[in-house]
């Protein structure tokens, strides 16, 4: 069963997540944000995709943060055991975002508005929020589902907003100064792993 992760929750659960950490490293991740403002082309090279990324992450607001454990097996600490960690730092009537993107939110559950009163704030938590989920002594590895983009929004959120590196290779030396080991599934099945 999912977790949904609030300000009023967010202490307790993140004691819970480390304390289960420590037997299930495998952590996969995905996030939910607003869109794409900035589309990029299929046959784009790897600077190019990185530079759209870098755009609309920098411009957008992380919507919610998922997260499910598991161990070597594939065994989860119980049935259906996933974390949906909810923002309050995106406002659908202010900041970019796409109106198909918002609608597909909508339509699967998502309540923006209800994230703005409750939410947690990614600023004030990216400490906690870094040294919590993704402190390298339990020797993590994250697997992704949108790639690129999940591995961008978890850097965004846990440097406190932070803009993006400039270049690609600037955001693979930052992604490894900061978290042990990602599996990113990129467009076109690419398997990309980062030691």
């Amino acid at each position: 069963m999912a977790v949904t992760v609030v300000t009023e929750n967010i202490a307790a659960q993140l004691d819970l997540l480390v304390d289960l950490h420590r037997s299930f490293r495998y952590a996969a991740i995905d996030t939910e944000f607003p869109g794409f403002i900035q589309s990029t082309p299929p046959y784009a090279s790897e600077e190019d995709r990185y530079a759209d990324v870098k755009y609309n992450v920098d411009k957008m607001k992380l919507i919610q943060l998922g997260i499910t454990l598991f161990d070597e097996n594939g065994s989860t600490p119980w049935q259906g055991c996933c974390w949906q960690f909810n923002f309050s730092d995106f406002d659908p009537l202010v900041h970019p975002s796409s109106p198909k993107s918002l609608e597909l939110l909508r339509r699967s559950g998502h309540d923006l508005e209800g994230n703005q009163r409750n939410g947690i704030n990614g600023d004030k938590w990216s400490n906690v929020l870094r040294n919590k989920l993704f402190d390298r002594r339990y020797d993590s590895v994250y697997v992704t589902f949108h790639g690129l983009y999940d591995v961008a929004y978890v850097i965004m959120l846990i440097t406190g907003g932070a803009p993006l590196p400039p270049t690609l290779r600037e955001f693979i030396v930052s992604i490894k100064s900061i978290i042990m080991l990602f599996v990113m599934r990129k467009n076109f099945n690419t398997k990309i792993e980062i030691k």
